[in-house]
């Protein structure tokens, strides 16, 4: 018979959102797997994408934060200590991260101080590259038009992108600013509610066809 006290850090609905992201956003040659050289064809199409050739200060920063977002990503999830981050060590990472954070309130909570929210330097900066990938006129926000025509690149059915927009828009009664667009990236992690508006940022409407590989770990509390 289970514990009625096991605690699972990370939920269901979350594992199929960081596994999203990694097959969306991460894996482009769908192989299982992260490479350096995976980070270096991401930032080569993000550089076609937005007209950027080598010499030009926007490739070059491009250059700079994939190859600190690798690095520090490299860090946080290899297990194992080969040169390739799997899917399930992605989803692991995530996992522990939900633990540290699970923690860390439970600890705000009982020295009775406010609770703040730490997310990896990396995420943060990746969060910032997303949304100058969708901000193509650089005007510091994101019409439907962009966001249509950006999501199509990475799978996404132009009839869904536009859905998803107008959801987290709440019907385009809110404008997708860097700082609108930041927050919603940080509750589509953080949430567990599949009808906050940051779940729709990637352009997925639907998540009971998306299949899992990585479980989330169980704490069992012992009984007193």
């Amino acid at each position: 018979m289970g514990n009625d006290n096991s605690k699972q850090f990370m939920s269901g609905f979350q594992n199929k959102k960081v596994t999203h992201e990694f097959r969306t956003f991460f894996d482009f040659n769908k192989d299982g797997s992260l490479t350096e050289k995976d980070f270096v064809e991401a930032k080569e199409k993000i550089c076609k994408m937005s007209g950027w050739k080598a010499g030009m200060p926007q490739y070059g920063h491009m250059e700079t934060l994939f190859s600190e977002v690798w690095r520090n990503l490299h860090k946080s999830a290899n297990e194992d200590g080969d040169e390739e981050i799997s899917e399930e060590e992605w989803c692991a990472m995530w996992d522990s991260l939900f633990e540290k954070m699970a923690r860390d309130k439970e600890l705000a909570e009982k020295e009775k101080r406010e609770y703040q929210l730490e997310l990896p330097d990396w995420l943060s900066r990746y969060f910032e590259y997303k949304f100058n990938l969708l901000d193509r006129t650089r005007d510091n926000e994101v019409d439907i038009e962009e966001y249509e025509y950006v999501m199509q690149d990475f799978g996404v059915k132009p009839k869904d992108a536009r859905d998803a927009f107008k959801r987290f828009t709440e019907g385009s009664s809110k404008k997708l600013d860097k700082a609108y667009f930041l927050q919603l990236c940080r509750q589509y992690f953080i949430s567990d509610d599949p009808e906050d508006p940051g779940n729709f940022i990637n352009g997925k409407l639907e998540w009971d066809d998306l299949e899992v590989k990585y479980c989330p770990r169980v704490e069992e509390s012992k009984l007193c």
